[in-house]
């Protein structure tokens, strides 16, 4: 399914940690309501200089308790978080939690979660 309609551009999170496990996401305001748990997409994200980047990420989990607007938690590939960080210059050390508000993103195309 296209995800034309699913809206325009919004400012998202990218979040970063390796305390115990490598975990990369990107936290992206769900205007549509449509996103469920673990449907597949393709999130188009911007660089600050005009520069996207297409990333396929698993919709990990809704999140509504965040300013009265429901947001997603998209889990991405660890090395793609690792380098929208170094594109804006945040190192990401050993045991710490990095969260980038550079970027913005948005949905391009939507998969219907696996079956049973």
């Amino acid at each position: 399914m296209d995800g034309s309609h699913l809206g325009g551009w919004f400012p998202c999170k990218v979040a970063l940690s390796n305390k115990v496990r490598q975990n990369a996401h990107v936290y992206l305001s769900d205007v549509s309501g449509v996103l469920e748990t673990k449907m597949r997409v393709v999130v188009e994200v911007m660089h600050p200089n005009g520069t996207t980047l297409q990333i396929i990420g698993v919709v990990e989990k809704p999140i509504t308790s965040l300013k009265n607007y429901r947001y997603v938690a998209i889990r991405i590939p660890w090395d793609v978080g690792l380098t929208l960080a170094k594109l804006v210059g945040v190192d990401v050390k050993k045991g710490e939690r990095v969260e980038i508000h550079n970027y913005i993103a948005r949905v391009k195309e939507v998969s219907p979660p696996p079956l049973r």
